[in-house]
């Protein structure tokens, strides 16, 4: 019976060519120089494309400032050359983005261009580097390890590239005696035998890259795949934290000038009504998202402390407090006219309304207005006259 598995199937195309290749050295092997130098090749080939994988698999570039909100910039690129650490610096120039960046350690003074649409070379060892964003990246620092030990597949993949190492030595040392002793075909054989396992144990070795790690502890909640089924671009399975959770709040562009990262909230379930939780906005999108044709930015707001009421899919509304000043006269804004550029107050007496001009201070989002100067406590104000 056919299997169903792609990988599976994969896995015995290849082994069937590392056999192959054990019946092409039974009719060519000879004992000489020639097949000696070939087998070197051969194996030559096999630690370079395993030393190549473990340099370039999972590359990616990580902020050197942990408080760092971008997104990474994403690498790409199949890398040649020795390891080592790249240093990745962003900043204001004249180019069509408005940044450029810099890069040192493994190579020095190469600058490049931020670009959005398009890799642009990241040195010249076969790197390319792409930002998500033309924003967002001003006097940013980016590192780019290689090899990069933080990468999920770097276990397997150094795995695989010391298993190369270790068979093309033993292979190799094989090749040799059997030359220096014309044995014949057998330790040939035995060699190219050997090079077909070293290939499999490689592929072996590459199963750790199917493997779904999940990116944070949590509960598997849903499966939504079934065996044989091969999965879309869409989630399969639903992963829900059981530490963190945050909310995603829509903020308009005239309010998202006055948040930053750190700024406190306070956090309203409709699951319970009349309490409050606290949070903190923990990122702030830089690129806008349009919801009926108006541009808002997303907020992620988490909750800090977080509540073991709290539960994944809860509808919330989150209130920030931007500004706070307590111990003041504030009255509703609409008892407060401007008029030539004057902004003023009615103080009404027993006898007579008189204007009185003020300063104002914060707005509230509640319709009261601060009085810096020109009001005191006890002050009886009538609404403005009609104009």
């Amino acid at each position: 019976m056919e299997n169903s598995d792609p990988f599976v199937s994969d896995l015995y195309a290849d082994l069937k060519d590392a056999e192959s290749s054990v019946v092409i050295a039974e009719s060519n092997a000879s004992g000489d120089n020639t097949n000696l130098e070939r087998i070197i090749s051969e194996q030559d080939t096999l630690v370079a494309n395993a030393k190549k994988t473990l340099l370039t698999e999972d590359i990616e570039a990580i902020a050197k400032d942990a408080s760092t909100t971008a997104a990474a910039p994403i690498i790409s690129g199949e890398y040649i050359g020795m390891e080592g650490q790249y240093a990745i610096r962003v900043y204001a120039s004249s180019t069509k983005t408005g940044s450029s960046f810099e890069v040192s350690g493994l190579e020095k003074n190469f600058v490049g261009e931020v670009t959005v649409e398009q890799s642009v070379p990241l040195g010249s060892h076969g790197l390319y580097i792409r930002f998500p964003s033309a924003t967002g990246y001003g006097n940013t620092e980016w590192i780019v390890d290689i090899q990069n030990k933080r990468g999920s597949t770097y276990t397997a993949n150094n795995n695989a590239y010391q298993a190369a190492l270790s068979a093309r030595d033993r292979i190799v040392s094989e090749a040799q005696n059997d030359v220096t002793a014309t044995i014949g075909i057998d330790s040939v054989v035995q060699a190219k035998i050997q090079q077909a396992r070293a290939k499999v144990q490689g592929i072996q070795s590459q199963i750790a890259k199917r493997l779904i790690t999940a990116p944070f502890d949590g509960i598997v909640a849903d499966v939504a795949i079934e065996k044989g089924e091969t999965s879309s671009a869409t989630s399969t399975i639903k992963l829900i934290s059981d530490t963190d959770y945050e909310v995603v709040a829509k903020v308009p562009e005239l309010d998202i000038g006055k948040l930053s990262v750190g700024t406190r909230a306070d956090i309203a379930l409709d699951a319970y009504p009349g309490e409050t939780f606290p949070g903190k906005i923990i990122s702030i999108n830089p690129a806008e998202t349009i919801v009926d044709g108006v541009p808002v930015y997303e907020a992620k707001i988490i909750f800090d402390p977080l509540d073991p009421r709290v539960r994944s899919g809860m509808t919330a509304i989150a209130t920030v407090k931007t500004a706070s000043q307590p111990d003041v006269i504030a009255v509703p804004l609409r008892f407060i006219q401007t008029v030539n550029g004057e902004t003023l107050a009615y103080i009404k007496t027993d006898v007579e309304t008189k204007k009185q001009p003020v300063t104002l201070g914060l707005k509230g989002s509640d319709g009261f207005v601060e009085i810096v100067s020109g009001l005191a406590l006890g002050d009886v104000i009538s609404a403005p006259p009609a104009n």
